[in-house]
C-alpha cells in the first residue's frame, strides 16, 4: 500500500455491490453472483466479482469534478458462487477472495520547462505492477491476452507470478471507453493477492556501487511480426550468459524494406563484472551465444 502511495495514487473504497447488468458491461456475459437476501436498492442486487467496475466508475466521478489526472487503487474482496461449505445469504456456495485493483488516467508527469508533459500510457502501468511485485519477493512477467473483455484487445497483458496467472493489466477497451464517455485513455489492473503473501520477503541487501565501466552490444535482427519481444527476452536470459545484466529493446522498425509480415528488432546487451574489466573476447563470445540462440529458436535473420 505505500509502494503504491508512493507512486502517487491513493487509495479508493468502493461499495461490494454490484448488478449482473454491470457485470455483463464489463465481461459480456454474466459471470455466476451471489444475491443479496435483502438489497437496500435495485442497482446493489449481488456482491461484486470484479473491483474493476468499482474503480472505472469512480474515474468517471473524479472526472465530472473536473480532475484529470487520477490514480487510485482499492484492496478490496469479491465473491463468487463455488462448491463449498460456506454459504451466502440466499444459501448459494460463496467463495471469497482478496484483490488489487489499480486505475489511472491523465498525465505521468505534469510539463514543465523544458519538457512537455508525458501522458500516463500502458508501459507507466507494467512498471507500477513490476514494482510492487518485486517488493512482495516476486518477478512479474506479462504475456500478451485476449482474455479480459474489457481491456482493448491490443493492450492487454496477462500478469504473471512463477508462470502463474495471477491478474491481467492494459488499456480500457474502446466499447467501455465509449460507454462512460472518456476524453482520455484510461489504464487498469486487478490482481488475485491470495497466496501471494505466503513468501518472505528478503532484507535488501546492499550492493556497491560498480568499479568497472560495463560493455553494451546492439543486436539488430528480423523476426516473424507476431513475435512477442517477452519471449526473446525470457529466451535469452534463460541462457545464463556469464556477465550479461541486461536486454533492452531499443528499436522496432516494420516498413516496405522488409519482407511481408516481418519486423526488425534492435536489442542492446549489456554486459558487466563487478571485479574487473570485461575482455573483447569474453564479450563476443557471448554476443554468439545470444545470436545462436535467436537463430535457432526464432530464425532471426541478423542485420548488419
Amino acid at each position: 500500500m505505500e509502494r503504491l502511495r508512493s507512486f502517487g495514487f491513493y487509495e479508493a473504497i468502493n461499495y461490494v455491490f454490484s448488478t449482473p447488468d454491470q457485470e455483463r458491461m464489463f465481461f459480456r456475459t454474466a459471470t455466476p453472483m451471489v444475491p443479496i437476501a435483502n438489497p437496500l436498492t435495485e442497482e446493489d442486487t449481488h456482491l461484486r466479482t470484479s473491483l474493476v467496475p468499482g474503480l472505472v466508475s469512480s474515474v468517471r466521478r473524479n472526472l465530472n469534478h473536473g480532475t484529470r489526472e487520477i490514480r487510485l487503487f482499492e484492496f478490496g474482496h469479491v465473491f463468487s458462487r463455488a462448491a463449498g461449505e460456506e454459504k451466502g445469504p440466499t444459501g448459494e456456495p460463496l467463495l471469497e477472495k482478496q484483490r488489487l485493483g489499480i486505475v489511472a488516467t491523465g498525465t505521468f508527469y505534469r510539463p514543465y520547462w523544458g519538457k512537455a508533459a508525458d501522458d500516463f500510457r500502458f508501459f507507466h502501468l507494467k512498471g507500477i505492477v513490476e514494482e510492487l511485485l518485486a517488493g512482495l519477493g516476486y518477478q512479474a512477467d506479462f504475456r500478451r491476452t485476449g482474455a479480459a473483455p474489457f481491456l482493448h484487445p491490443g493492450v492487454a497483458a496477462e500478469v504473471l507470478v512463477d508462470g502463474q496467472p495471477i491478474g491481467v493489466a492494459g488499456e480500457l477497451s474502446p466499447e467501455l471507453h465509449e460507454n462512460f464517455k472518456f476524453l482520455q485513455r484510461v489504464y487498469v489492473a486487478e490482481l488475485a493477492l491470495d497466496g501471494l503473501y505466503s513468501r518472505t520477503v528478503p532484507e535488501p541487501q546492499y550492493t556497491p556501487l560498480p568499479r568497472f565501466p560495463s560493455t553494451e552490444r546492439d543486436l539488430s535482427f528480423v523476426v516473424d511480426k507476431g513475435l512477442e519481444f517477452g519471449r526473446i527476452a525470457a529466451a535469452i536470459k534463460s541462457l545464463n550468459v556469464a556477465n550479461l545484466r541486461g536486454v533492452q529493446l531499443i528499436d522496432l522498425y516494420q516498413g516496405q524494406k522488409l519482407p511481408s509480415g516481418k519486423v526488425s528488432l534492435a536489442v542492446r546487451l549489456t554486459f558487466a563484472d563487478l571485479t574487473r574489466t570485461l575482455t573483447q573476447d569474453e564479450v563476443n563470445k557471448s554476443v554468439d551465444q545470444v545470436s545462436g540462440l535467436l537463430k535457432r529458436e526464432f530464425q532471426a535473420e541478423q542485420r548488419s
